[in-house]
């Protein structure tokens, strides 16, 4: 993507003069986007960003207004390994690897990062439930869709210069929900804590109108990651192949954003935990039977916008996840599996989510699509764990009590068990007549 989808949709902006302003970049080598291919069946696979690794190296860029914020990400789309925060890091781990943690994020015994302190005039609003309107072909021209989503954000966005990304899985749906990260430069540097508290009342206000959260308030906490890289696709073709990304170049460039608290002191936000993969219990064996039914069963109970509810799109893979841990990844009972899941989206409160989006991921396509996906990354992580245990005596870094070269085959470990249960009871019996003979008594 180059910085020619540039849009002018009015006069010419005026022009911006900002000092510099930081905008850290954390990269290591974990993919940071999604991947799309067709699977072995013909069906679309989807990757998504499932991070192993926890150190990352930091960067601290810096930006001069939107123009020059535009053009950063623009070339930061082209990077799959790179992702953007809004936290500072602490003077002592500059130089280092460092891992997203902060004050509250109650993992981690060391603090790397912290909110600045003044807050930043840069801004990533994330969109990702907004049905696309009947009129606007989002395949086609999905400026047109930004266009209209930010027409629902407060009247001072309106007329205001902006840089959009689609989100990697845009379009995948076939351009039924607007997804889309919109960076906007703010009149003045605002605290995420603000921030976070401002996109609740916006939502708050969007409700009744959009039947959806509009704004993605999660974005706005110092180790949230900002994902900037442009998907993959291989073997397909991109279903939105032209102005994924863009600056959309109105009258102004700066938002004149409404006075809120921007210190520390402000509403108390958690910052975030690092992601995590769904680790298996102590125990873990490789055969696919590990695992509880509860786990399965609590991710589907967190499906749905009930007061306990966690949403759909990630709690339905959660629940596939657990699932297969369970079932293994070659026998398990697919039919069963979506029965239950359809099930359970359809059923579960959606007061928060559109008919349509709640139907499309109860839709069997998509379902075997998520399948598929989370297939292949329970049976990585089985390969993962499983070469780990038999090289190093160890899962997920917990030493073992043996060494590797002592493991048993299943046949040679039973007669072993068996002989040392006899070895046991005969000792045993033989111990209970000496006592009761009175020999050995002390």
């Amino acid at each position: 993507m180059s910085n020619s989808n540039i849009f002018q949709m009015d006069s010419s902006p005026t022009s911006e003069v900002s000092p510099d302003y930081p905008i850290p970049v954390l990269t290591n080598s974990d993919f940071k986007t999604k991947k799309f291919s067709m699977g072995d069946n013909g069906k679309l696979v989807k990757l998504s960003f499932n991070p192993s690794k926890y150190e990352y190296v930091h960067s601290q860029l810096h930006v001069q207004g939107l123009h020059s914020l535009s053009s950063l990400l623009v070339e930061l789309s082209t990077d799959p390994n790179a992702v953007v925060i809004r936290g500072e890091l602490l003077p002592e781990h500059h130089g280092k690897p460092v891992v997203r943690a902060t004050s509250d994020t109650k993992k981690n015994k060391t603090v790397y990062f912290r909110p600045y302190e003044q807050g930043l005039p840069w801004v990533c609003i994330d969109i990702d439930s907004v049905q696309c309107p009947a009129h606007i072909i989002f395949l086609n021209d999905p400026v047109a869709a930004v266009e209209y989503v930010v027409s629902k954000l407060p009247a001072y966005f309106h007329g205001v210069s902006y840089h959009y990304q689609l989100s990697s899985s845009a379009g995948v749906d076939g351009g039924k929900i607007i997804k889309v990260h919109i960076w906007f430069w703010l009149d003045k540097p605002v605290h995420d804590a603000a921030l976070k508290s401002w996109a609740k009342k916006v939502n708050g206000e969007a409700q009744p109108t959009l039947g959806v959260k509009l704004i993605d308030d999660s974005l706005f906490q110092c180790v949230h990651l900002h994902y900037v890289a442009s998907p993959l696709f291989e073997g397909l073709a991109d279903p939105v192949p032209h102005n994924r990304c863009g600056l959309v170049k109105k009258a102004v460039d700066v938002v004149p954003f409404p006075d809120l608290p921007t210190t520390p002191n402000g509403p108390k936000v958690k910052e975030g935990k690092p992601h995590t993969t769904f680790q298996p219990a102590l125990g873990y064996t490789f055969n696919g039977k590990s695992g509880s039914y509860a786990v399965f069963e609590n991710a589907l109970d967190s499906i749905g916008d009930h007061p306990n509810g966690l949403g759909f799109h990630f709690r339905i893979f959660a629940a596939i996840i657990a699932f297969l841990r369970i079932e293994g990844t070659v026998k398990f009972n697919k039919v069963l599996l979506i029965k239950k899941l359809q099930h359970r989206i359809l059923t579960a409160n959606s007061d928060h989510h559109p008919k349509e989006y709640v139907q499309q991921h109860a839709s069997q396509q998509h379902l075997e699509i998520e399948i598929e996906s989370a297939r292949i990354i329970v049976e990585q992580d089985y390969l993962e764990k499983k070469t780990n245990f038999l090289k190093y005596g160890k899962i997920d870094g917990i030493e073992s009590h043996f060494k590797p070269s002592e493991l048993l085959d299943a046949v040679s470990a039973g007669k072993q068990i068996s002989l040392l249960t006899k070895k046991f009871f005969i000792d045993a019996k033989s111990m209970a007549l000496k006592g009761a003979a009175g020999v050995g008594k002390t």
